[in-house]
């Protein structure tokens, strides 16, 4: 890590090559943003280094995993008969001190309580965007990798790479209780999201409800 910060402008500059295609301009708002990504990229890497100084075990173990790859099969759904595939793209999968965890990165600012919630609700207005995104993220890898992994739980979570300092936030899961919340992600809670994504999916599905948008 130390070494590819201090190659931080080459490695930038190519992964910027890789994305546009050499089409973003070294002035303007391609100055802006390259200005932006140099930043937060630097600080998120120069938290991670901090962390392993200070004794903290990482190892990850995929990136950009799943997406449109044909070698990881999709779980579905089965709903009403018709099977419903669930695809995404997971950032980031590690081992923390022997936790494994499912990351994603945000850009944007986090906030704790957008990462808090009710397994049992089902109310859309009710359910925060990134609590959602970053549960079926959860799902996905455990219906693919449940019989592979060496752990009988997970974590998940966002790395803000805006703010740094917080480092990984994890999501909080309860059943109406916020009192009563944790952390860890067991077979029981994957059973119980995917009532809540059967529910999700079934509405979307259905001819005769309306399909709107919803700001989280």
């Amino acid at each position: 890590l130390g070494i590819q910060l201090k190659n931080i402008d080459e490695i930038l500059e190519q992964a910027i090559a890789d994305i546009t295609g050499n089409e973003l301009p070294n002035e303007g708002n391609g100055y802006l943003f390259r200005s932006i990504a140099r930043r937060r990229v630097k600080d998120f890497v120069s938290k991670q280094i901090d962390e392993i100084n200070n004794g903290t075990s990482i190892q990850i173990i995929e990136l950009e995993w799943g997406g449109n790859s044909k070698s990881v099969p999709k779980p579905y759904l089965c709903i009403n008969g018709t099977k419903a595939y669930i695809s995404g793209t997971i950032d980031r999968v590690e081992y923390v001190d022997n936790k494994l965890r499912i990351a994603d990165y945000k850009t944007g600012s986090v906030e704790n309580k957008e990462l808090q919630g009710n397994i049992l609700e089902t109310e859309k207005e009710n359910i925060s965007g990134k609590w959602f995104q970053v549960m079926t993220y959860a799902w996905i890898y455990w219906n693919n990798k449940n019989k592979k992994i060496n752990s009988p739980t997970m974590y998940a979570g966002i790395y803000p790479l805006k703010q740094p300092s917080k480092g990984f936030m994890e999501i909080s899961i309860n059943d109406g209780d916020k009192n009563n919340s944790t952390n860890e992600i067991t077979s029981d809670i994957i059973e119980k999201f995917q009532t809540m994504l059967e529910h999700t999916v079934g509405e979307i599905l259905d001819k005769d409800t309306p399909f709107v948008a919803i700001v989280l």
